[in-house]
């Protein structure tokens, strides 16, 4: 067993996560291997409508019955590894703390539709960029600080989710 706090090659410090930081990061891979078992159903369940409805002898026909197949596949993929980010962040249980200089902030909205075709929602990313490095933080956080704030951030390995937040005043 090692001792914490250790350094790493980039000379950030290592802290164990405590079981309140596992149960937060363990929390999202359930919900996640359940999204991709239902993804997978309706991607398979519209290639067999589609083999059904289409005659498969054309080319036309043998891509567009498998198109959903392919599709589902592609996308769990994704959130596999997504997933196994999560799970090895629970499994190795270390999380790394990066202090530094913010020098830059900025947000990313995404446009996307709602339940109807005519409401359009907005989601706000915000970010703040340290050595060269952006990470994502919540919109609290990033109404907190400011350009050239020296803060501590403390993120998992392999999901880099930000567990902590703290500005360090001089």
């Amino acid at each position: 067993m090692k001792k914490f706090p250790i350094k790493d090659s980039n000379f950030n410090t290592i802290y164990p996560l405590s079981s309140e930081e596992k149960k937060e990061i363990s929390s999202n891979i359930a919900p996640g291997i359940f999204g991709i078992f239902i993804l997978l159903a309706i991607g398979f369940g519209f290639t067999s409508l589609f083999m059904k409805e289409i005659p498969p002898n054309t080319i036309f026909g043998k891509i567009f019955a498998y198109l959903p197949a392919f599709s589902s596949v592609s996308i769990s993929i994704f959130l596999i590894f997504k997933i196994l980010n999560y799970y090895f962040d629970v499994k190795f249980g270390y999380k790394i703390k990066i202090e530094g200089i913010i020098s830059r902030k900025f947000t990313r909205s995404i446009n996307s539709s709602g339940s109807n075709l005519t409401r359009l929602s907005e989601r706000t990313r915000h970010f703040i960029v340290i050595d060269n490095k952006k990470y994502l933080i919540s919109g609290l956080e990033y109404n907190r600080c400011s350009e050239k704030d020296k803060v501590c951030i403390y993120i998992t390995k392999y999901g880099k989710t930000v567990l902590g937040f703290e500005i360090i005043r001089f």
